[in-house]
């Protein structure tokens, strides 16, 4: 089925997210409400007996059927642009230059100004306009002495009301153009930022963005007088596998790792790659002996988890450093080191333990 998302979208060839998204948008809509009015008013006119106007009507319908033709098979945005603007051009011009001040036909003109620059852009939007109001005050200059008071009529109060609509549908066009974009930028900036503070192996976070997260607990521990702990591990000989099976198998482990850290975690707490095949995690409100029991269920899964690597199964395990909150630690980097003293430890002592440290 053709959707209405297909069309405005040239066959889907300008994305949601593409920057002439909104511009395709509009001139698809455009050249066809205007192919829609023409062809009505050709019809009428010719029924009242303004035939003049009638074919006027049926050849810029027949402009705007090639414009939308060629601009939907060559996905050309500026051709499809100018083509819009000149045919609503012709249009205003030919009845202005047939009825000149009657019918209150110039309250069209205010609608060139957000179309030219909608479509256009803003320099070509810029000149077009001059050029376009310059010659109509040109215009109105040369034979304002010889015009009347414009009569109102019906025809009048149907282009005041025309235009009107037009231009307030342009603006909310815009407005909604306006929002849609900041959305996209926004959505974009927040996954800039999220690449920017994620590690792209394990899609833990990074240590800079760890280090930064960390900060916040650590202030609201401190100025609450609670607690708060630190877990510094490192995956036990890992190099062996990177040597005995290579490098695709010890990112496997890695991810591995990550996977059971976040199944074993709380909503508050903070993990991260620290680098290397270290981690780091944050836990807020967690004394040494909370600590030490999270730490030691996390060691036992490693030692029990088993990651399948071409046929071959991969054992590893961890040593744990474990640093709590202390009444003189200004600043978290004080918490970060003594946790990774005490992973150190660990591993001069043998690996596959958890050591906690509370002195620096």
């Amino acid at each position: 089925m053709y959707s209405w998302q297909k069309f405005v979208s040239n066959n889907y060839t300008f994305a949601r997210d593409h920057r002439e998204y909104h511009r395709v948008y509009l001139i698809n809509t455009f050249l066809l409400s205007l192919m829609a009015m023409h062809l009505f008013f050709a019809v009428a006119d010719y029924i009242v007996g303004y035939r003049q106007l009638a074919v006027i009507n049926a050849v810029t319908f027949a402009a705007d059927l090639i414009v939308l033709y060629l601009f939907r098979r060559t996905s050309r945005v500026m051709l499809g642009a100018w083509g819009a603007v000149l045919i609503f051009t012709f249009m205003i011009m030919s009845f202005l230059d047939m009825y000149r001040y009657f019918f209150y036909g110039y309250y069209w003109m205010v609608v060139i100004v957000p179309l030219a620059f909608f479509l256009l852009g803003g320099l070509y939007g810029t000149i077009y306009t001059t050029l376009f109001f310059g010659y109509h005050i040109g215009t109105m200059i040369t034979f304002h002495k010889t015009w009347e008071p414009a009569p109102f009529t019906f025809e009048s109060i149907f282009n005041i009301a025309g235009a009107s609509i037009l231009l307030v549908m342009l603006i909310a066009y815009y407005e909604k153009s306006r929002r849609d974009t900041l959305d996209i930028i926004q959505k974009k900036n927040n996954e800039l930022l999220k690449l920017a503070d994620t590690d792209a192996l394990t899609g833990l976070l990074n240590r800079g963005a760890f280090c930064r997260y960390i900060q916040r607990g650590f202030t609201d521990a401190k100025s609450a007088s609670d607690t708060c702990a630190v877990i510094m591990l490192d995956l036990d000989l890992f190099k062996s596998i990177n040597d005995t099976y290579g490098h695709p198998a010890g990112d496997k482990v890695l991810m591995s790792v990550a996977d059971i850290l976040n199944a074993n975690s709380r909503q508050d707490d903070i993990i991260a790659r620290y680098g290397g095949e270290e981690f780091v995690i944050f836990l807020p409100g967690t004394d040494h002996i909370g600590a030490q029991l999270y730490a030691e269920r996390l060691r036992e899964e490693f030692a029990g988890a088993q990651v399948i690597y071409e046929h071959s199964p991969i054992s590893f395990t961890g040593s744990f450093g474990i640093s709590v909150l202390l009444e003189e630690d200004e600043r978290t980097e004080k918490i970060i080191y003594r946790a990774d003293r005490a992973m150190y430890e660990a591993k001069r002592n043998g690996r596959n333990m958890v050591v906690v440290r509370s002195a620096a």
